[in-house]
Protein backbone atom coordinates (compact mmCIF):
# COMPACT_ATOMS: atom_id res chain seq x y z
CA UNK A 1 0.00 0.00 0.00
CA UNK A 2 1.08 3.20 -1.06
CA UNK A 3 1.95 5.89 1.48
CA UNK A 4 -0.27 9.01 1.90
CA UNK A 5 2.14 11.67 0.63
CA UNK A 6 0.22 14.20 3.27
CA UNK A 7 1.19 12.33 6.18
CA UNK A 8 3.13 14.92 6.92
CA UNK A 9 0.63 17.02 8.74
CA UNK A 10 -0.92 13.82 10.98
CA UNK A 11 -1.02 14.76 14.80
CA UNK A 12 0.28 18.75 13.95
CA UNK A 13 3.62 17.80 14.46
CA UNK A 14 5.74 20.93 13.18
CA UNK A 15 2.56 22.04 10.76
CA UNK A 16 3.49 24.77 8.53
CA UNK A 17 1.55 27.68 7.51
CA UNK A 18 1.05 26.60 3.54
CA UNK A 19 2.10 23.68 1.37
CA UNK A 20 2.85 23.63 -1.69
CA UNK A 21 1.39 20.23 -3.48
CA UNK A 22 2.08 19.35 -6.43
CA UNK A 23 -0.76 16.64 -8.27
CA UNK A 24 -4.36 16.84 -9.04
CA UNK A 25 -6.09 17.76 -5.99
CA UNK A 26 -9.25 15.41 -7.22
CA UNK A 27 -6.94 12.55 -7.31
CA UNK A 28 -5.30 12.68 -3.93
CA UNK A 29 -8.67 14.80 -2.57
CA UNK A 30 -9.63 11.02 -0.51
CA UNK A 31 -5.55 10.98 1.13
CA UNK A 32 -5.34 14.52 1.37
CA UNK A 33 -8.72 14.69 3.80
CA UNK A 34 -7.81 11.36 5.85
CA UNK A 35 -4.84 13.53 7.19
CA UNK A 36 -6.93 16.64 7.64
CA UNK A 37 -9.27 14.61 9.80
CA UNK A 38 -6.08 13.80 12.12
CA UNK A 39 -6.06 17.53 13.09
CA UNK A 40 -9.89 17.55 13.58
CA UNK A 41 -10.50 19.11 10.03
CA UNK A 42 -13.41 18.15 7.89
CA UNK A 43 -12.16 19.05 4.55
CA UNK A 44 -16.04 20.28 3.03
CA UNK A 45 -17.32 21.84 6.48
CA UNK A 46 -18.54 25.33 5.72
CA UNK A 47 -16.30 28.45 6.33
CA UNK A 48 -13.15 26.73 4.54
CA UNK A 49 -12.04 28.22 1.24
CA UNK A 50 -11.94 25.63 -1.66
CA UNK A 51 -11.13 27.20 -4.75
CA UNK A 52 -11.40 23.69 -7.82
CA UNK A 53 -11.16 25.88 -11.31
CA UNK A 54 -9.07 25.67 -14.35
CA UNK A 55 -7.31 29.30 -13.31
CA UNK A 56 -6.54 30.85 -10.56
CA UNK A 57 -6.37 34.34 -11.84
CA UNK A 58 -5.74 38.16 -9.77
CA UNK A 59 -9.01 38.31 -9.54
CA UNK A 60 -9.46 35.23 -7.76
CA UNK A 61 -6.05 35.95 -5.45
CA UNK A 62 -8.19 39.56 -4.42
CA UNK A 63 -11.31 37.89 -3.68
CA UNK A 64 -9.39 35.33 -1.49
CA UNK A 65 -7.42 38.42 0.53
CA UNK A 66 -10.51 40.38 1.43
CA UNK A 67 -12.45 37.00 2.57
CA UNK A 68 -8.90 36.71 4.59
CA UNK A 69 -9.40 40.23 5.79
CA UNK A 70 -12.85 39.27 7.10
CA UNK A 71 -11.92 36.85 9.80
CA UNK A 72 -11.94 33.32 10.37
CA UNK A 73 -15.86 32.40 9.95
CA UNK A 74 -15.46 28.24 10.17
CA UNK A 75 -17.14 25.59 12.39
CA UNK A 76 -15.44 23.61 15.51
CA UNK A 77 -12.66 22.38 13.24
CA UNK A 78 -9.38 23.10 14.87
CA UNK A 79 -8.22 25.30 11.50
CA UNK A 80 -9.48 27.24 9.16
CA UNK A 81 -8.37 25.50 5.57
CA UNK A 82 -7.42 27.51 2.09
CA UNK A 83 -7.45 25.50 -0.82
CA UNK A 84 -6.42 26.32 -4.30
CA UNK A 85 -6.14 23.53 -6.96
CA UNK A 86 -5.70 25.06 -10.45
CA UNK A 87 -4.56 23.77 -13.59
CA UNK A 88 -3.34 27.49 -14.14
CA UNK A 89 -2.11 29.55 -11.47
CA UNK A 90 -1.14 32.89 -12.91
CA UNK A 91 2.13 34.49 -12.18
CA UNK A 92 0.30 37.93 -10.92
CA UNK A 93 -2.11 35.77 -9.10
CA UNK A 94 1.17 34.33 -7.02
CA UNK A 95 2.36 37.89 -5.91
CA UNK A 96 -0.90 38.69 -4.69
CA UNK A 97 -0.99 35.32 -2.63
CA UNK A 98 2.48 37.23 -0.91
CA UNK A 99 -0.43 39.18 1.27
CA UNK A 100 -1.55 36.34 2.78
CA UNK A 101 1.63 34.04 3.05
CA UNK A 102 3.74 36.66 4.45
CA UNK A 103 1.67 37.45 7.63
CA UNK A 104 -0.27 33.98 7.58
CA UNK A 105 -1.88 33.91 10.94
CA UNK A 106 -3.12 30.83 13.04
CA UNK A 107 -5.44 29.04 12.99
CA UNK A 108 -5.40 29.13 8.77
CA UNK A 109 -3.60 26.63 7.27
CA UNK A 110 -3.19 27.01 2.89
CA UNK A 111 -2.67 24.56 0.47
CA UNK A 112 -1.52 24.75 -3.38
CA UNK A 113 -2.50 22.37 -5.52
CA UNK A 114 -0.25 22.62 -8.83
CA UNK A 115 0.53 19.88 -11.55
CA UNK A 116 3.98 19.47 -11.66
CA UNK A 117 5.66 22.12 -14.53
CA UNK A 118 3.47 24.59 -12.77
CA UNK A 119 6.03 27.76 -12.94
CA UNK A 120 5.56 29.06 -9.17
CA UNK A 121 7.45 32.38 -8.20
CA UNK A 122 10.73 32.36 -6.04
CA UNK A 123 8.62 34.61 -3.26
CA UNK A 124 5.92 32.20 -3.42
CA UNK A 125 8.33 28.66 -2.96
CA UNK A 126 10.54 30.26 -0.06
CA UNK A 127 6.77 30.75 2.03
CA UNK A 128 5.47 27.21 2.11
CA UNK A 129 6.77 23.64 2.36
CA UNK A 130 6.27 21.42 -0.66
CA UNK A 131 4.59 18.00 -0.83
CA UNK A 132 5.27 15.78 -3.91
CA UNK A 133 2.74 13.29 -5.04
CA UNK A 134 2.14 10.67 -7.42
CA UNK A 135 0.18 11.85 -10.71
CA UNK A 136 -1.04 8.95 -12.88
CA UNK A 137 0.20 8.30 -16.49
CA UNK A 138 -0.96 9.44 -19.36
CA UNK A 139 -0.95 6.17 -21.63
CA UNK A 140 -1.98 8.29 -24.88
CA UNK A 141 0.64 10.76 -24.23
CA UNK A 142 3.28 8.00 -23.02
CA UNK A 143 2.44 6.63 -26.66
CA UNK A 144 2.52 9.86 -28.66
CA UNK A 145 5.81 10.25 -27.02
CA UNK A 146 7.70 7.04 -28.58
CA UNK A 147 6.41 8.15 -31.89
CA UNK A 148 8.66 9.12 -34.27
CA UNK A 149 8.55 13.00 -35.12
CA UNK A 150 6.48 12.37 -38.49
CA UNK A 151 4.16 9.89 -37.20
CA UNK A 152 3.54 12.23 -34.08
CA UNK A 153 3.01 15.46 -36.40
CA UNK A 154 0.43 13.43 -37.92
CA UNK A 155 -1.72 11.51 -34.88
CA UNK A 156 -1.81 15.42 -33.07
CA UNK A 157 -2.63 17.08 -36.48
CA UNK A 158 -5.71 14.35 -37.02
CA UNK A 159 -6.63 15.11 -33.04
CA UNK A 160 -6.98 19.26 -33.23
CA UNK A 161 -8.39 18.91 -37.02
CA UNK A 162 -11.30 21.33 -37.26
CA UNK A 163 -10.87 22.80 -33.77
CA UNK A 164 -11.04 26.47 -33.46
CA UNK A 165 -7.70 28.22 -32.12
CA UNK A 166 -9.12 29.05 -29.04
CA UNK A 167 -9.27 24.97 -28.48
CA UNK A 168 -6.31 24.06 -29.84
CA UNK A 169 -5.02 26.30 -27.24
CA UNK A 170 -6.41 24.54 -24.72
CA UNK A 171 -5.93 21.04 -26.15
CA UNK A 172 -1.87 22.20 -26.48
CA UNK A 173 -1.79 23.27 -23.04
CA UNK A 174 -3.16 20.06 -22.08
CA UNK A 175 -1.08 18.24 -23.54
CA UNK A 176 2.32 20.07 -22.32
CA UNK A 177 1.18 19.73 -18.86
CA UNK A 178 0.62 16.05 -19.50
CA UNK A 179 4.05 15.41 -20.92
CA UNK A 180 5.51 17.26 -18.10
CA UNK A 181 3.87 14.79 -15.43
CA UNK A 182 5.14 11.59 -17.36
CA UNK A 183 8.48 13.09 -17.67
CA UNK A 184 8.56 13.61 -13.95
CA UNK A 185 7.08 10.11 -13.51
CA UNK A 186 9.75 8.48 -15.60
CA UNK A 187 12.57 6.16 -14.59
CA UNK A 188 14.93 7.99 -16.18
CA UNK A 189 14.08 11.47 -15.94
CA UNK A 190 15.68 13.72 -18.50
CA UNK A 191 16.05 17.01 -16.81
CA UNK A 192 16.99 19.05 -19.48
CA UNK A 193 13.55 17.81 -21.61
CA UNK A 194 11.52 18.75 -18.53
CA UNK A 195 13.08 22.55 -17.88
CA UNK A 196 12.60 22.24 -21.52
CA UNK A 197 8.50 21.67 -21.62
CA UNK A 198 8.25 23.77 -18.14
CA UNK A 199 9.33 27.12 -20.37
CA UNK A 200 7.11 25.86 -22.94
CA UNK A 201 4.16 25.84 -20.69
CA UNK A 202 5.01 29.42 -19.28
CA UNK A 203 4.52 31.05 -22.79
CA UNK A 204 1.56 29.29 -23.32
CA UNK A 205 0.11 30.47 -20.10
CA UNK A 206 1.58 33.86 -19.96
CA UNK A 207 1.88 35.00 -23.94
CA UNK A 208 -0.25 35.64 -26.91
CA UNK A 209 2.12 32.74 -29.06
CA UNK A 210 -0.10 31.32 -31.84
CA UNK A 211 -1.42 27.96 -30.59
CA UNK A 212 -0.79 26.31 -33.81
CA UNK A 213 3.11 27.42 -33.76
CA UNK A 214 3.31 26.27 -30.28
CA UNK A 215 1.45 22.73 -30.92
CA UNK A 216 3.80 22.61 -34.20
CA UNK A 217 6.73 22.86 -31.68
CA UNK A 218 5.83 20.47 -29.17
CA UNK A 219 4.99 18.15 -31.42
CA UNK A 220 8.60 18.19 -32.99
CA UNK A 221 10.37 18.31 -29.58
CA UNK A 222 8.13 15.62 -27.66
Amino acid sequence: MQANPFSILNNGENLSHAYLCYGDFAVCEESFGISLKSLNIKLRSPGHYIFEKDTFSVDDARDLVAWYQTGRTSNDDTHTVVVIAAKVIKRDAQQMLLKILEEARYPYLFFIFAHPGTDIIDTVLSRVQTIKTDSPINKKVESLMKMNVKDRITEISSNVKGMESSDIRVYTEELVREVIINLHNSKDKDLEKIKLFMETQTKLVESHIAPKFILDYVSVIL
